[in-house]
């Protein structure tokens, strides 16, 4: 699922910013199958406890979709899981809901956590001396968390320039309003 939540966050900015390419037979392959990602991810969301909820008092299936749905989380789920892709000429408004997607890049940054690495070093050092395992691990840990920045200084900018890009466009399409 991060693959698929990776895919549409960055698609979903450089389309918004560029639009369809002409070919687009894999594009909509890849889009259909985020669809889908997607709305088995609602459908799982309804069936699934909260994790807020507490481990002694587990709730029924209708409690959970009763919470789901309050929560309004429901309605950016929806609109963000719509195939837009299908409709030819969606507008500023379906470009808008298009990156209704990046409501779930927070889960990309999780995957940067440096807490969950930790666990993983220590996994993989399990079998050395306290020493060396030391020194592995603060090793590991340096690199782990300027490669970590690395990857956020490229993620920023991609978006930073979709974002930019996009908005050049809604400019120049403004004047030319302006100017007819």
């Amino acid at each position: 699922m991060y693959f698929v939540i990776i895919y549409s966050c960055f698609a979903s900015c450089y389309f918004a910013a560029f639009d369809y390419p002409e070919q687009k037979d894999v594009v909509m392959i890849l889009e259909h199958i985020v669809f889908a990602s997607f709305g088995m991810e609602i459908i799982i969301k309804f069936l699934r406890v909260p994790d807020s909820q507490q481990e002694d008092k587990l709730p029924t299936h209708y409690e959970i979709a009763k919470l789901y749905l309050k929560s309004g989380i429901f309605i950016f789920d929806v609109l963000a899981t719509f195939p837009f892709y299908l409709i030819e000429s969606s507008g500023s408004a379906g470009t808008l809901f298009k990156l209704l997607r990046m409501i779930r890049f927070p889960r990309i940054l999780r995957l940067l956590d440096a807490d969950k690495i930790g666990s993983v070093i220590k996994l993989a050092l399990a079998g050395q001396a306290r020493g060396k395992r030391l020194v592995l691990k603060i090793l590991i840990q340096n690199i782990y968390s300027v490669l970590r920045l690395v990857l956020l200084t490229i993620i920023i900018t991609y978006f930073l320039g979709c974002l930019f890009y996009f908005l050049s466009d809604l400019q120049s399409q403004f004047y030319m309003i302006v100017d007819c």
